[in-house]
């Protein structure tokens, strides 16, 4: 059997391998065999810890109550509803209670997770890919990405055969609940995501009366999301990418595709332009003038505003390999370090648990707030962004004008294997003469991509034009090696 789980869970094209109904059945029998008898496999250990928020009173939503039930959400594409039955199948097979919350973005699932008291979220969603992929992710009752360790287990029950290794149990009085939505409404999960950030917002002394947005949901699961808290603290929002059909999540819209949004903000005359991913946990900023900033100036604002208020201690914040340069000499000047981390976020959750951190997140968008949540979250991290507009009292264009970027090219490739770049000569030989080339002024980072078959080649230089004639040149040998 292939290795399921890759740097964001499981991710395949859909209804293929592991995508399907048997397969999935039997992954889900392993997951409850495991919460029945090794239940504290899945247990994660955290950082500093995150503030239970309060369900605060003025409103009519209702408590999900999931105690040691799993809470499986989903985004909007097509295949969602068949995985997640197929899973839930598994699941009751094994004498585990399942609540079905219907169209939820990922934060929304951790943090339910985190406060009901369930004993595991699952997420299915294959995040900013096409919508013909899917995938799955496992939430810890902490809130967190699983542990290696549990990954591991699941792989070895699917691999030695579930028919032989599993038994079923007595089933008593197991339950299949369900608090599911197609997306056009606010389920009850959803409410309490909504309602708890909104509570938080107004703790910070957030108010959005006056600010106007325009948002870009992706056809994915913050369509309603999104737009309900953001103006339930008062801004006047136009959204777009909210009316997905299964097959038009991230098609050309959201957080990959941004430049769809700068126009838009320009003739609405925006505050601001926010870009959300499919499942929700990414996002992408458009300045008021129209200019793409993403979660390096997210990070350079953010990270200051937390000094200033006396809270980054130790003063250190985490990035990854993908980092900007220009970021690390930004933050280094305000007494900041920048430790990196590898590529995706549960690489900088762990490095900030580690450390005892609060902040740290990736270019790409998934920026974590410790202080507030336990995963990356486009919809928290878009009230962050307002927040520090508010305590600094400035534009968002103007707050990025901390951070200048060194030239950067990024390149993706696809390709049809993933052997080790050291291993295919004309790579490794192509590779040690564009580092040579850049010498101390330039870094160039190679890897694959852990959900997509995809070489991701990032060169940072002193000249853009010389940058991306390195990057088009590596891209041509990758391409004819692994292509």
């Amino acid at each position: 059997m292939e290795k399921l789980f890759g740097t964001d869970g499981i991710r395949d094209t859909a209804n293929t391998k592991v995508l399907t109904p048997v397969p999935l059945a039997r992954l889900g029998q392993a997951i409850g065999w495991l919460l029945r008898n090794e239940r504290g496999i899945f247990k994660s250990e955290g950082g500093r810890a995150v503030p239970k928020a309060p369900y605060g009173p003025g409103h009519n939503f209702q408590r999900p109550n999931l105690r040691d039930r799993v809470l499986i959400g989903r985004d909007t594409r097509i295949s969602g509803p068949m995985i997640s039955a197929s899973l839930a199948s598994g699941l009751l097979s094994q004498g585990v209670n399942v609540f079905e919350g219907g169209v939820l973005p990922t934060p929304a699932i951790a943090h339910v997770v985190r406060e009901s008291g369930a004993a595991l979220g699952v997420v299915v969603s294959a995040s900013h890919n096409p919508a013909p992929d899917n995938g799955i992710k496992l939430i810890s009752p902490q809130g967190f990405k699983i542990p290696d360790a549990a990954e591991e287990r699941i792989e070895a029950l699917m691999k030695t055969g579930v028919a032989e290794a599993l038994t079923g149990p007595e089933v008593g009085d197991l339950a299949l609940e369900t608090g599911a939505d197609d997306g056009t409404k606010l389920s009850t999960a959803a409410a309490k995501y909504c309602r708890d950030l909104v509570d938080r917002a107004k703790e910070w002394g957030l108010s959005l009366k006056g600010v106007k947005l325009v948002l870009d949901c992706a056809n994915g699961a913050t369509r309603v999301a999104a737009p309900w808290a953001l103006e339930a603290l008062g801004a006047k929002v136009v959204a777009t990418g909210v009316d997905p059909d299964g097959a038009r999540i991230n098609d050309g819209c959201g957080a990959l595709h941004p430049e769809a949004l700068t126009q838009r903000v320009k003739e609405e005359k925006a505050d601001l332009g926010l870009s959300f991913d499919g499942d929700g946990d990414r996002l992408i900023v458009v300045d008021d003038r129209g200019h793409v900033r993403d979660g390096d100036y997210v990070l350079a604002v953010f990270a200051r505003m937390l000094k200033a208020q006396g809270k980054l201690d130790p003063p250190v914040v985490v990035g990854t390999e993908m980092s900007n340069l220009g970021l690390e000499i930004s933050l280094k000047a305000e007494g900041i370090r920048l430790v990196r981390a590898k590529v995706g976020d549960r690489y900088v959750s762990q490095a900030m648990q580690a450390q005892g951190l609060l902040v740290g997140g990736e270019q790409s968008g998934h920026i974590l707030f410790f202080e507030d949540s336990t995963t990356g979250d486009g919809l928290l991290s878009a009230l962050q962004v307002l927040r520090a507009m508010h305590h600094f009292g400035k534009s968002w264009s103007d707050l990025c004008k901390c951070l200048t970027r060194l030239p950067q090219v990024l390149k993706s490739v696809r390709v049809v294997s993933k052997p080790a770049f050291e291993s295919v000569p004309a790579i490794a030989e192509a590779k040690k003469k564009i580092e040579k080339k850049l010498g101390a002024k330039g870094r160039l980072v190679l890897r694959y991509s852990g959900t997509e078959p995809v070489a991701r080649v990032m060169i940072e230089g002193d000249d853009q034009g010389k940058i991306e004639k390195m990057a088009a040149e590596l891209e041509g040998v990758i391409r004819e090696a692994l292509g």
